[in-house]
């Protein structure tokens, strides 16, 4: 399963999303593939997929976005979304 992550180097509110995002790759390991996108190089990108704030996750078509993505948001969005078989 891919996840967008829309993002910026200089966004502190985006440091507990890239932990987030590492503890549940450690957890999930191939299952998930995150894919990261900076603001700053790919504006047009964030304005293509409709993203309006950081950080933001973007799994299909469904958005996760807000001031602060917490470890349990971020990792229960990320479970909506992953199939019975890949949680065990």
């Amino acid at each position: 399963m891919k996840i967008q992550y829309f993002k910026s180097v200089i966004c502190p509110r985006c440091y507990p999303t890239d932990v987030a995002l590492r503890k549940l790759h450690k957890e999930f390991g191939n299952k998930i593939e995150i894919e990261k996108i900076e603001l700053i190089s790919n504006y047009s990108r964030f304005k293509k997929e409709k993203v309006k704030n950081i950080p933001s996750l973007k799994i299909g078509e469904d958005l996760l976005s807000g001031q602060f993505l917490s470890y349990e948001l971020v990792r229960s969005f990320v479970l909506k979304h992953l199939k019975p078989e890949e949680v065990l």
